[in-house]
């Protein structure tokens, strides 16, 4: 069974809403991107019968009411000449004995921890004439919490699965942005952009972006999953201002980021970068990062040795 994450959802904050206004105002009309299809998988999960879970029947009309809200989207036939679209949303549903505590810090044994995992694809069914891509845009989203074992898991499922819809929202607005305003995206306060933001700014390797990684990545209270996809941008972008932070946030967190820390510094490289291998292939008291931080310092020496112009000394 999982680790029971608790994530509640929250409103989108005014700094996304005004992406999605200023995206609004270029003239994109809603409905002109028909999803002709909306597929449902509902599968359950430990502790979970199949008639405790939602009906498809149900999941569908949920995905539908929450895909109609989607910007230039609309759940309908493609006339002649539109490229039509797929929706695919997959939940599962899960239940344990509640062995964390409620908010009153009580474990009642009363009470189960339920979860619902939700995923949405949105995807065009053909390519585009002009670029030629099929595009596809993901979103996925869990919540999970402890509850009474007679509550039903549709008040659940419904939250869940708008709002893995809502991030395929965030995620094609984010694409379909400028890349002045991906950057901008990186200071959103909304969690969902701001991470949609950073996977931009690495796909793109848009050189802007290096100081709000960076600020992602020093931020202790920042979210893992976030940091880690800083440091992926920070090694897309080959951001040697990166190495000094990637270190220091390797010192301060806990052991989970330092194996993505050795590669991502490797991959940069560097003087700070080779003595950073070199002291925890050394002394690290952990005998598998001693050997991934000395595999990662002969490649960066290889890598080094390989670019140095033939005849300079090393």
């Amino acid at each position: 069974m999982r680790g029971w994450p608790k994530i509640s959802v929250r409103a989108s904050c005014s700094a996304f809403s005004a992406l999605l206004a200023l995206l609004l105002c270029t003239g994109c009309r809603r409905g002109e991107r028909p999803i002709e299809h909306v597929e449902v998988l509902v599968r359950t999960g430990i502790g979970v019968d199949r008639d405790q879970a939602p009906k498809d029947r149900d999941v569908e009309a949920w995905a539908k009411r929450s895909a109609a809200q989607i910007p230039r989207y609309e759940v309908r036939s493609a006339a002649s000449g539109e490229i039509p679209w797929q929706l695919r949303v997959g939940v599962q549903v899960m239940a344990g004995p509640a062995a964390r505590p409620d908010d009153a810090g009580v474990v009642d044994p009363g009470k189960v921890y339920r979860e619902v995992i939700a995923t949405a694809d949105l995807f065009a069914l053909a390519r585009d004439p002009k670029s030629g891509d099929k595009p596809r845009h993901h979103g996925e989203a869990t919540i999970g919490e402890n509850f009474a074992v007679s509550e039903s898991f549709e008040g659940l499922t419904q939250r869940v699965v708008a709002q893995a819809i809502k991030d395929v929202e965030t995620g094609l607005l984010i694409d379909e942005a400028s890349d002045a305003e991906v950057l901008r995206q990186l200071q959103s306060g909304d969690r969902r952009a701001r991470s949609r933001a950073v996977e931009a700014v690495r796909d793109r390797k848009l050189r802007g972006g290096g100081d709000a990684l960076i600020k992602i990545l020093s931020d202790d209270d920042e979210e893992p999953e976030l940091v880690m996809k800083a440091i992926g941008a920070l090694v897309a972008l080959k951001e040697t201002r990166g190495v000094g932070p990637m270190i220091d946030s390797a010192r301060r967190r806990p052991s989970i980021y330092l194996g993505q820390i050795i590669f991502g510094v490797a991959e940069i490289g560097g003087k700070e970068a080779e003595a950073y291998l070199f002291t925890v292939a050394s002394g690290h008291p952990d005998p598998e990062m001693r050997s991934s931080a000395e595999r990662a310092l002969s490649e960066l020496q290889r890598r080094r040795d390989a670019e140095r112009p033939k005849g300079e000394a090393p």
